[in-house]
């Protein structure tokens, strides 16, 4: 069986050639980065043949290409030198994406597109302020600063009375011994990280191992303010849920209002090569073939894996969306839903997100203030993940996992779901199990929560997507391939998502889609929601 659909010798098929060329084009001394292709391989194709092939035909866009990670070469990942998807419209995105899926015989080709489905500014501006509007953000998303104490989120997690209980037993407390990765802007200087122990840190955007936020992107100083909801010491006025942990900075995005999957996807090898044992992820957008490569690698090596639900979309984005992440909501100091937090059932478990204290940049490096959004939620949550880590042993829970026939992540899922708090009035279906538990968790035994297995849900694919924001019919479109089109399904159905209030109708103008989904879409209520019939795709 060949192993690309043509030899060596011939060239690429004019509607490759063209395809590609619609990307903008990018000269040697731009800024912006190289047009990025993660390539997924058919199970009957060689990685080397594919990258011999692909460097033959592209020749002209000047392409680099290798593996996601040295452990990963099912993904290869394609740079075009001559060409930048930055300012590129998605669905010309997409149709070189499958161009080149068809011409090398490719399960998928996805691009490595920037995406604004994870709004969050630092600081919020007030609801309904024209700041607000200017910069795209849904309406009803963001909440005013409240008085609260600087600790108040830990309270609500039950942290201290978990640090107690370890101490009392005996055993490592406050995360001790752990490692937690979290792949974000950088990290930059702060006296609330003062004292933290440093590990592995990387730069996969400069590819050096200085992780260092340059405080250039559009969220300067997130990757600081969540490391210190994780990590920070208790010396000074707030205290990360597990502060003697050591924590692993990875530059893995510019900001996460512009979020790339194959980057991330990145970090998270990094992650997993290097000794992590969570990995904590305040960023969220598409779905992506290299993204849950990597992170299934990770939950083989029995690592914990944790991402952000999303922001002001409502319904919840990519990582957290894929079954082998745990989903984390947010709430606020009266343990109901933060206002802009994405739900539904693709959600694990909750905890405090709303006026969360943490690290500020900008000047005053021992500044502190409130900050919003599941990035927060998700960051107190890991370091919960290092407190039992550290009490139980890793290598005990590894050894009591797999003697149940459980990965890490699972067992410590289904506990973490068993000991949530349930408030009064609790939607668990929106919200997950209820809100982290940090004492309930350390006591529980390993067994807890076996004898009542949630059902198999859906898993959480680009169609359960369309069945939540849609309905359950628009998502029957057995013919369409999923898989294929699945990125840029997601990408059209969240930027409808994006531009309309929490709540309300539908957009007036959904946005283009290339060619290649419009003509393979069928589901006559899916293409009313995409706008295909009124013949607008790229």
């Amino acid at each position: 069986m060949p192993l690309v659909r043509r030899s060596l010798g011939d060239s690429m098929t004019p509607s490759t050639t063209a395809a590609i060329a619609a990307l903008n084009s990018r000269s040697a001394t731009e800024a912006a980065r190289p047009a990025r292709y993660a390539l997924e391989l058919r199970r009957d194709q060689s990685a080397a043949a594919v990258e011999t092939a692909a460097l033959a035909l592209l020749a002209e866009f000047r392409p680099r290409i290798a593996p996601l990670s040295p452990a990963d070469h099912a993904v290869l990942v394609l740079e075009l030198l001559t060409k930048t998807l930055h300012g590129t419209p998605p669905p010309a995105a997409f149709a070189a994406g499958y161009a080149l899926a068809d011409e090398f015989r490719l399960r998928t080709a996805e691009p490595d597109l920037p995406t604004p489905f994870f709004p969050e500014v630092d600081p919020p501006p007030p609801p309904g302020t024209p700041t607000e509007a200017a910069i795209g953000f849904p309406p009803l998303c963001f909440v005013d600063p409240e008085n609260l104490p600087p600790r108040w989120a830990l309270e609500r997690l039950r942290v201290p009375e978990a640090w107690a209980f370890s101490t009392a037993q005996g055993r490592p407390s406050r995360g001790q011994g752990t490692v937690i990765a979290q792949p974000d802007t950088g990290v930059t200087r702060h006296t609330e990280l003062d004292g933290v122990v440093s590990v592995g840190g990387w730069d996969v955007l400069d590819d050096d191992a200085d992780p260092t936020d340059p405080l250039t992107g559009s969220n300067p100083g997130h990757g600081t303010g969540t490391a210190s909801v994780v990590v920070s010491p208790e010396t000074l006025e707030i205290a990360g849920s597990a502060p003697s942990a050591s924590h692993m900075p990875i530059r893995a995005i510019t900001s996460v209002v512009q979020v790339a999957q194959v980057t991330v996807a990145e970090a998270i090898g990094h992650a997993v090569d290097h000794g992590a044992h969570v990995i904590t992820m305040s960023l969220g957008g598409l779905p992506a073939a290299a993204l849950q490569h990597a992170m299934a690698r990770a939950v083989a090596a029995d690592v914990i894996v944790l991402a952000a639900a999303g922001n002001c979309v409502r319904t919840v984005v990519w990582p957290a969306r894929y079954d082998e992440c745990v989903a984390v909501a947010a709430t606020n100091a009266a343990d109901q839903a933060w206002r802009g937090t994405c739900r539904g059932p693709a959600v694990d478990i909750s905890a405090p997100g709303q006026n969360v204290f943490k690290a500020n940049v900008g000047g005053d490096d021992t500044a502190v203030g409130q900050g919003q959004g599941t990035s927060f939620a998700v960051a107190l949550t890991a370091g919960v993940a290092a407190l039992w880590l550290a009490h139980h042993g890793r290598a005990d829970l590894i050894a009591a996992a797999h003697a149940r026939g459980d990965t890490l992540q699972a067992m410590f899922l289904r506990l973490l779901r068993a000991t949530a708090r349930r408030p009064a009035g609790w939607d668990a279906a929106e919200m997950g199990a209820g809100i982290a538990d940090a004492r309930a968790l350390l006591a529980a035994g390993f067994d807890a929560g076996r004898s009542s297995k949630a059902a198999a849900g859906p898993g959480f694919s680009v169609a359960s997507l369309i069945a939540e924001t849609i309905g359950p019919a628009a998502a029957d479109d057995p013919d369409l391939d999923w898989v294929r089109f699945g990125p840029e399904l997601a990408t059209t159905m969240l930027q409808i998502q994006l531009a309309r209030p929490q709540g309300a109708g539908e957009a007036a103008v959904p946005p283009a889609v290339s060619r290649q989904l419009a003509g393979s879409v069928a589901n006559p209520r899916l293409r009313e929601h995409l706008g295909l019939d009124a013949d607008r795709a790229g």
